[in-house]
């Protein structure tokens, strides 16, 4: 399966935002394989475990340290 669209998100510290964001990415686009990829920079408010929960079809990255959101992009 080859992919048409990768959405990246890099997140720090915003669970709800990233969850609404997440929420607001269509599920079976049309003639779109499209693949979803969050990379967390070190959140302590329970990012990764949200998204881990409520997502699972997620590619997630969670660091354990803060990359940045230029390093963060690059390695997603």
């Amino acid at each position: 399966m080859s992919i048409d669209i990768s959405v990246v998100i890099v997140s720090y510290h915003c669970r709800d935002e990233v969850i609404a964001c997440l929420e607001s990415i269509p599920v079976g686009s049309r003639a779109s394989t499209v693949e979803v990829i969050v990379l967390d920079n070190d959140s302590r408010d329970g990012t990764v475990e949200a998204i881990a929960e409520r997502f699972p079809d997620v590619k997630l990255l969670a660091e354990e340290t803060n990359l940045g959101f230029a390093r963060g992009v690059n390695k997603a």
